[in-house]
């Protein structure tokens, strides 16, 4: 996904016929209102299994307040402690009775830090652990914690991850170290059915604006005004820090381009990729799509038929697969596929990958992020096994720009990507799968 300003907020000269876009369930609205409120065991849950993946008393996880910790904690997101050269550190132990968390805060700063509401079970096993501004915070909190090693959580920043390994003392042994790091990691890969009910509502939400928005189309608005429209409509139905991509035309021939504000013209696809949070997990849903009275050349409709085909075959395979599956796979059927259906339109195939039209990864994993682990992509991060719990994109595209060297001038100009969210399950012992939304079946849909 990728996030664009709001631009010109002029909406209000386009024809209001979003109401011909049928109306979301009402009782699937009040289900999704009422999952703002996690279930009241959440957060002590996911501390017993962080406390397990340390596999040692002797070990401590620390993060920076971030998504790693609101999802442990419950509290101290990115959004309530701004990062500063102050560090504010979240750890979390085991023991013989359950997790322990340590909140490491600058002094003058506790009172504050003590306002942040946390959950009254991770409160209960919580301590505030102040350091003064003439003493080493890192220090401080490890003399606190009394561990032989810790678990950095990824996006801690460098300067704080070395000033911790400066102030360690005795190390645990190099592997066993690596090997809790892994386990750490792979905790919020595999998603539980509140997250993923959370990550439903919020692409349902997210593709009603769409819809939408479509509905509001008419030739000669502009890719600024599109977006105004789409945000309004995505806040309307609560949404949170919506981002959005509008490409008209030959503009979406660059998967991320910010756009020209061009005006749709009768033979111009759209592209919109949007995403907004709903209980602060992240949508991402791409559509690519012309208005009822446009004048579609028909190789770009067979273009589009060609992703749509791309963006189901990996999860056929996924369905279908008797053994181990490797995210690196899922990338692979999606590309072939596309590589093999370019070639009528004059584009020479590269190498395996081939990234001569498809020019990036299938998808990635999403949750309280837009982007995370696991990434469906060959190579080595594409090496990981498909599991029950990981949540995904797929979104396979075909991007050639104006001045491409193809041998068919008919695709020159052309951007296509469809993006869904698709969920991994088990049935009977065997990999199944789930769209939250989409995908689309036909021309036309969206």
């Amino acid at each position: 996904m990728v996030f664009g300003p709001a631009g010109a907020d002029d909406a209000h000269s386009l024809p209001a016929t979003a109401a011909a876009v049928p109306p979301l369930d009402a009782a699937f609205v009040r289900d999704c209102e009422a999952r703002l409120t996690p279930p009241e065991d959440t957060h002590t849950a996911r501390l017993e299994r962080l406390a397990a993946a340390l596999g040692s008393d002797r070990l401590a996880y620390i993060a920076e307040p971030g998504p790693s910790a609101a999802y442990f904690l419950g509290g101290f997101a990115g959004s309530q402690w701004k990062a500063s050269e102050r560090p504010f550190l979240v750890a979390v132990t085991a023991s013989g009775d359950g997790p322990k968390v340590t909140l490491l805060t600058p002094a003058f700063e506790e009172s504050r830090a003590r306002l942040i509401a946390l959950p009254a079970a991770v409160g209960a096993v919580a301590t505030f652990v102040p350091w003064a501004e003439s003493a080493s915070p890192y220090a401080t909190l490890l003399a606190a914690l009394g561990v032989d090693g810790f678990v950095l959580d990824a996006q801690v920043r460098e300067f704080v991850a070395a000033g911790l390994r400066s102030a360690a003392g005795v190390r645990v042994d190099a592997l066993a170290l690596a090997a809790a790091s892994e386990r750490v990691r792979r905790i919020r890969q595999v998603k539980d059915a509140h997250e993923v009910a959370l990550m439903r509502c919020a692409n349902v939400f997210t593709l009603h604006a769409i819809r939408r928005t479509r509905a509001q189309l008419r030739f000669g608005v502009s890719e600024s005004e599109t977006r105004a429209i789409l945000y309004k409509e995505m806040g309307d139905l609560g949404l949170k820090e919506n981002g959005a991509l509008i490409l008209f035309g030959e503009n979406a021939a660059l998967p991320h381009g910010s756009g020209t504000d061009r005006k749709l013209g009768p033979q111009d696809l759209v592209l919109i990729d949007a995403g907004g949070k709903w209980g602060g997990y992240v949508a991402d849903i791409t559509r690519t799509f012309a208005l009822p009275e446009s004048d579609i050349p028909a190789a770009h409709k067979r273009v589009w038929e060609l992703v749509r085909h791309a963006q189901a075959a990996p999860a056929a395979l996924l369905e279908r697969s008797a053994s181990t599956l490797h995210f690196r796979q899922l990338d692979h059927q999606a590309r072939a596929l596309i590589s093999h259906g370019m070639r009528r339109y004059g584009v020479s195939p590269a190498p395996a990958p081939d990234y001569t039209v498809f020019t990036h990864r299938l998808g990635h994993g999403i949750g309280l992020e837009g982007h995370e682990a696991p990434y469906v992509v060959q190579g080595p991060l594409g090496e990981e096994t498909v599991v029950p719990g990981n949540v995904f994109t797929l979104e396979p595209g075909v991007y050639v720009p104006a001045d491409a060297e193809v041998g068919d001038d008919s695709v020159r100009g052309l951007g296509v990507r469809l993006e869904d969210v698709f969920v991994v399950h088990e049935a009977e012992g065997k990999l199944a799968g789930e769209w939250l939304t989409g995908p689309v079946s036909e021309w036309g849909d969206v």
